[in-house]
């Protein structure tokens, strides 16, 4: 059956190769900031750069270095084919190291394009296979003793710094882990063997903390802070399968489901499993405390504790991995993921109308330009991810003729870049921006980007407006001057 993997991940990699734009929905962000780090002598007078000791940098560092030698868009796609294909081989490596059937790798293709690639969450997307490589070097140096153990002790170290650029949140989960696991499995304990987050502590999280203490309270000491409820407790157990990926598709869903049956039925009727995995399963009560005890919630709109769904689906395979040998469950697994693999496809095949429609506009418009977007519908139609993918579009006006975006992530503090006091565009409201544009502030910006249908007490604005372009479900306002 091995000969048929390279078209599997061909094809979850396909909607990468052909989509004009991605329905990820903090990635134009992400991109925005890359942008205007590659031209930053014409930005200068605008931002400033924090990109150290910052969390959250990966994919900034990433694009930028890559950008310098193919173009923007380019090096995105790769980082994004390296999320899909590392995924896989992560997985496959862990289950080879524990000893699983190792086709249950190919489940990982389920989650692939999980919670946090939907929301743009691209750093927390990188790290996810990361966090997986970790745990398999882990328990593979601690199985083979003294062997390689320099060479183990160096990669750790080096995923381990990596993992800190792509996110503090799951840096803590990383390094909480992977001290446990020494702690309770490694007779004797080997000082050495605590170096790697130790020099990653010192060297990128202290000083990080330090710099957030000196500017207001650590976000991180914020987040913390947010309640933990019975009632967020009761719904991320409910909840669970969706958190994984994509909301609003049930089949998948239900996919999802059948595998986390199989595997708690696997452990209850053979508990032999559990105790004879230790490691694995002390990762996956770990991994169940993040996502069930972490605060649910911060600021309103960021969901914490999500972002560890997919990593609680990978140890429920892995023991499935451990438990099942017989040739139905390959056959099972493989329907599945080809089922995921179509399915994404025509989703994402039927999304890239609104994408190339959107550059349509873009391209006949001005360049360098000050835009904004007023989403009344956030979503496409028919709502094919369950996510609100149009809000930070007009990102990609400036990734193709430069300008300045209405809102930024520049607002937020523990942003690397940050806007200088007198940036020339007052902050919006990031989700619902006519609060904060109307009735003066519209009047600052060249191009206005509208979806969905103009609410009533709009018009008034829209009337002194001045209508370029429209093209499907997108139109793009100018002032009349």
């Amino acid at each position: 059956m091995k000969k048929y993997w390279f078209l599997i991940i061909l094809g979850y990699l396909l909607p990468l190769i052909f989509l004009t734009y991605f329905p990820f929905v903090d990635l134009p962000q992400h991109l925005h900031l890359a942008y205007v780090l590659k031209n930053f002598k014409n930005y200068k007078d605008y931002f400033e750069l924090r990109l150290f000791p910052m969390h959250n940098t990966f994919h900034l560092f990433f694009n930028y270095l890559l950008s310098q030698l193919i173009s923007l868009d380019l090096s995105n796609r790769l980082y994004l084919f390296l999320i899909i294909i590392l995924t896989f081989l992560t997985f496959y490596y862990f289950l080879k190291v524990i000893n699983g059937e190792k086709f249950f790798a190919l489940g990982s293709f389920l989650i692939v394009y999980n919670y946090n690639l939907f929301w743009g969450f691209m750093g927390i997307a990188f790290a996810l296979p990361l966090i997986i490589f970790l745990f398999a070097l882990l328990l593979n140096l601690l199985k083979e003793k003294k062997k390689r153990e320099k060479l183990y002790l160096v990669f750790i170290t080096i995923i381990l710094a990596i993992i800190f650029l792509c996110h503090s949140l799951v840096f803590i989960y990383s390094v909480v882990s992977y001290l446990v696991i020494l702690f309770f499995y490694q007779k004797p304990l080997r000082f050495r063997y605590f170096l790697p987050p130790l020099i990653i502590l010192i060297l990128f999280f202290i000083p990080w903390q330090i710099s957030q203490f000196r500017r207001e309270e650590s976000e991180l000491i914020a987040q913390l802070k947010e309640n933990i409820s019975l009632k967020a407790i009761y719904q991320n157990f409910f909840n669970f399968w969706e958190r994984l990926g994509i909301k609003s598709d049930n089949l998948i869903i239900f996919f999802y489901k059948v595998l986390t049956l199989l595997a708690i039925l696997l452990l209850i009727f053979n508990p032999k499993i559990f105790r004879e995995s230790k490691a694995l399963a002390t990762l996956l009560i770990i991994t169940l405390i993040f996502y069930f005890f972490f605060p649910g919630s911060y600021t309103e709109a960021v969901f914490l504790n999500e972002r560890f769904a997919p990593l609680i689906f990978f140890f429920l395979l892995a023991f499935l991995s451990l438990g099942i040998k017989e040739k139905f469950m390959e056959y099972l697994i493989i329907g599945m993921v080809v089922i995921n693999m179509i399915d994404l496809n025509i989703r994402f095949l039927m999304f890239e109308k609104y994408g190339r429609d959107f550059k349509k506009i873009i391209t006949k418009l001005e360049p360098n330009k000050k835009v904004v977007g007023i989403f009344y519908e956030r979503r496409p139609k028919p709502d094919l991810f369950g996510y609100e993918v149009f809000l930070h579009f007009p990102c990609y006006y400036q990734l193709e003729k430069g300008g300045l975006v209405g809102f930024s992530f520049a607002y937020i503090r523990y942003s690397p870049l940050i806007f200088k006091e007198d940036y020339p565009l007052e902050r919006i409201d990031e989700w619902f921006p006519y609060r904060s544009l109307f009735p003066e502030k519209y009047k600052n910006y060249d191009y206005l980007f509208v979806t969905g249908e103009i609410r009533l007490s709009d018009e008034q604005y829209f009337r002194k407006m001045i209508l370029i372009d429209s093209v499907g479900i997108w139109r793009v306002y100018s002032f009349k001057k």
